[in-house]
Order: structure tokens, then sequence, then C-alpha cells
């Protein structure tokens, strides 16, 4: 460790000088000492690459280091066991990473010491356009793979955390294989899409006008996402997204002049977040669906273990919509019971007040009069959970302790 800190010392000029992108510095120093380009500027044993990559700015500063580096010295890695790729991935530097798996693609399958290869990194840190990009260079032929098994859970698991649905599908579909999987920790890729309920109409509260113009944007995205383009991955996705808003914006308004769009786009910005948000909850839907199908070769018992929290999740959200695929799919799912609270679908509903949940559940199941008479852990039947009082934030959706309590009366009405 004592030499390690040396290096650190005798080096923190060549690690300003990274920092700031400044190549002459650099170069004087390489130039007089050959070993700098692998040396060790900081305590946490990052080379200059590691930290001119990170900087996020520095690229031509990064081709000539690159340049002057051997393959071994590129691949050198920092005490979390992260190699320069690594970095670029956290750092959302695109260029960098171009720059990187040109010289070296090997790099893109080198696993840090927690087993997260670069590509981890890109969706763990929300970096789309790198993500991307390392997806079309990371090959699925080579072991290990980011896309089997655990890696490969972990990988879409961390797409779907990120909100990048599209992205998720893409891999959903290209590998069923990892819906049908749930980590040690009891995370599924179906339970973290549950645990998004802004993924979802059900979970968006929206104002009067905003409800309106979410209702009249007669997506083309329907069709553009089940229908993509030949070459839509390769379009930078700010210009798709772009592209699409214009399409569908122009379904609202196709009896106004066309160029009242860009009008609109400048003076209510608001608009086409309405358009994101639904193109959000469009992807987020087909994602789901196509979980849920890829579970559907599952022996009853291997489906129950990744369905049951997912479903039991929604249903405490009130995520209608995944307690409806899931149900769809699985209609046992129904039955599904929390392991610690032994609450129902029907329970979770009554007691989170979760209204399209509970009306799901009541017009699908043929014994829907025999919750009235279950219990949860703690004794109580549906009468209970509806007397009880209702979370905060269901309360506050109504205004005036009037409204709120002819609402909870309705509740408890309902048996």
């Amino acid at each position: 460790m004592l030499y390690w800190l040396k290096d650190w010392h005798d080096y923190l000029p060549l690690y300003r000088a990274a920092l700031r992108g400044d190549w002459a510095t650099a170069k004087a120093i390489l130039d007089g000492d050959p070993d700098a380009a692998r040396a060790r500027v900081a305590f946490t044993l990052e080379t200059s690459l590691h930290i001119a990559v990170g900087t996020g700015k520095a690229i031509p500063f990064v081709v000539k280091l690159v340049e002057l580096m051997p393959d071994e010295h590129l691949a050198l890695k920092d005490e979390l066991g992260f190699n320069a790729l690594h970095v670029a991935a956290l750092a959302g530097n695109t260029e960098a990473a171009r720059i990187l798996v040109s010289r070296l693609p090997d790099l893109l399958y080198v696993q840090s010491n927690n087993g997260s290869f670069p590509i981890h990194k890109a969706a763990m840190s929300a970096h789309k356009e790198t993500l991307r990009f390392l997806i079309s260079q990371t090959k699925d032929d080579v072991n290990p793979s980011p896309y089997v098994g655990d890696k490969g859970v972990m990988l879409l698991n961390d797409v779907i955390d990120a909100d990048f649905f599209d992205v998720a599908l893409e891999l959903a579909e290209k590998y069923p294989h990892l819906a049908q999987k749930k980590l040690s920790s009891g995370n599924s890729a179906l339970k973290r899409l549950a645990l998004k309920d802004s993924a979802f109409s059900s979970g968006n509260q929206l104002k009067s006008w905003e409800r309106l113009l979410y209702a009249g944007f007669q997506l083309v995205l329907r069709s553009e996402i089940q229908n993509p383009a030949p070459n839509s991955r390769d379009i930078e996705d700010q210009t798709y997204s772009t592209l699409v808003w214009f399409k569908s914006w122009h379904r609202v308004i196709q009896n106004l002049h066309s160029n009242l769009s860009d009008v609109i786009k400048q003076l209510v910005p608001h608009v086409k977040r309405i358009h994101d948000k639904k193109m959000m909850h469009q992807q987020a839907l087909k994602l789901l669906k196509c979980l849920c199908k890829n579970m559907e070769s599952l022996k009853y018992k291997e489906a129950s273990v990744i369905y049951r929290d997912a479903v039991l999740t929604a249903a405490r959200l009130g995520i209608h919509e995944v307690v409806e695929a899931i149900v769809a799919t699985f209609p046992a799912s129904i039955y599904s019971r929390h392991a610690d609270t032994k609450q129902f679908i029907f329970h979770l509903a009554v007691h989170n007040r979760c209204e399209r949940v509970f009306n799901l559940i009541y017009q699908t199941s043929d014994h829907k009069h025999q919750y009235s008479d279950l219990v949860d852990s703690s004794g109580n039947g549906l009468l209970h959970l509806a007397a009880s009082l209702a979370p905060s934030h269901k309360l506050n959706a109504v205004s005036g302790a009037a409204l709120q309590m002819q609402r909870e009366i309705q509740w408890f009405k309902v048996k």
C-alpha cells in the first residue's frame, strides 16, 4: 500500500493535468517517465486514463493518451475493479467509450470486483446514449456474458430502474429468459416494473387540462412502438423522440396549420411533457405484456415465485395495469397472498384504497364472496381494513373533510 501512496503523491501533477485535460503538461511528464502512463495517480488506484475518462470532457487528452498506452495498461483496474470503460460508462462519456472499445474490445467483458460489466454501470447511472452504444458493441456469444444468468437479470432490472422502457423492451424481446428468473434479493424484472408506479397512467395524477391532452394524443406511438422503423435504433434518441412528438401532435391539431405545432411547442412546453409521459406509459405497458408472455412457458411453481411479489406490489400501489396483465396471463395469481401479512390482493386494494384494483379483482373472480370471511395475520377482514384510516396520500386526493368522509363510507359499504 505504501508503494501506491508514493505513486499517488509523486504523480499529483499528472493527476491534475488529466483532470484539466492539459495534454502539454501530461506529455512532458510522460516523456520523462515511461512508467507514468500506468502509474496510480490517486489513492483509490486510478490511472491518469481513469481520471481523464471520468471528467467527460477531455476527449483530445483521452485520444492521445490511449495512443501511447499498450493494451495491458488500458486494462488496468482501480481499487473497485473498474477499468477505464467502467468509468466512462459511469460518467456517461460515450465518446471515450467509443475510443476505448475501438482500441480494445475486450474491455467490454471485464468484470469489476462485484461482478458488474461496463454495460451495467451505464444502466445503473442512467446514461442512455452510452448504454445503447455498449449494448450495440457487447456480444452475447462470449463467456462471461452480461446477458446471461444473474448478470443478465441485473442488467434488465437496472435498465427498468432507469426508466429506459424502450431499451428494456428490446432486451426482453431478444433475451426472453431474463424474465424467467429472479435474483437472490427477490428482485425480478416484473417486480421492478411493478414498483414503477409513475410508468403507468394509473400512477399519475394529472390536472384536467393535462388529462384532455393525454387523451387527445392518438399516438403514432402505438404503431411506432410496435412497428419501429428499420433503422430506428440507430437514430439519436433525442432526434427520434422529437420526430415522434411532431407526428403525434399533428394528429391532435390536424385541422390546423402544420407550423402551429412549432409555435405550441415553444409556447407550451408542457404539451411535449404530456406526450412524452404517454409515450413512456405505452412503452412500459408493452414491456409489461412482453415480460408476462416470456413467463408463460414456466411451470406454475416457477412462475408463481416471480409473479407473486409483483402482483402484490402492484395491488398495494394501485397499479391496476400490472395486476390486470399478470392475472390475465396467470389466472391463479388472483389468489396470491403476502407471506408475512397474509393479505390477498383484495385486502391490499381495500387497505390502500385502490378502487381500480378492487374493481378489477371483484369483476374477475368467481369466488369474490370468499374474501369477506378471510382475515390477515392481524385478524383483520375486509370490513376491518375498510374501517381503518386511509393512507394520507389517498385522503389528500379529495379536498374537504366532508368529501373525504363520504369517500371512506363508500369503501366501508363495499361487501
